[in-house]
């Protein structure tokens, strides 16, 4: 059986590629432009500093890093990028903790991957852990061979 090459022609198939055009006009111009910023949706941005004196307790390294983090409510996911220089020895573990203030200790919340950088999302994060994340009780903390109760550590606080 061959089918015929001659286009499908009725009264209706101009307008309907018409409609067909605009309609994907529509789509891909309100994919391709951004929508208007809505303040409760955008990614709420925070940011740490590394240091040994920062640990609990404090400790002597010379070491540094920086974290910048993102939160995101319509996802509940945190995404973070971790980088830092000049430890004392090699990294054996790495966390955010928390609740906890600075100064004090706090349990593991989240394991983050070994290795310089660090980028990467966690969650959903529960509502618990939102909380304290917006009231700057969540730190990262780098644990090195040289100082396995931490020698990095930097308290997320939020960036307004």
């Amino acid at each position: 059986m061959q089918l015929s090459k001659a286009p499908f022609r009725s009264s209706t198939t101009r307008r309907g590629r018409l409609r067909g055009r605009l309609a994907l006009c529509a789509v891909l111009g309100s994919w391709a432009l951004p929508a208007a910023p809505d303040a409760a949706l955008a990614p709420k941005q925070f940011t740490a500093a590394l240091s040994g004196a920062q640990e609990t307790p404090p400790n002597a390294s010379i070491g540094y890093g920086s974290a910048q983090i993102t939160y995101t409510d319509a996802t509940k996911i945190l995404c973070y990028a971790v980088s830092f220089a000049g430890m004392g020895s090699a990294e054996i573990l790495a966390h955010i903790h928390g609740p906890a203030l600075p100064g004090v200790a706090g349990p593991v919340v989240y394991a983050l991957p070994l290795g310089n950088p660090k980028v990467g999302c966690i969650g959903p994060i529960t509502t618990d852990e939102k909380k304290a994340l917006f009231k700057n009780e969540l730190y990262i903390n780098l644990h090195t061979a040289g100082l396995p109760g931490g020698e990095l550590r930097g308290q997320i606080m939020r960036i307004k």
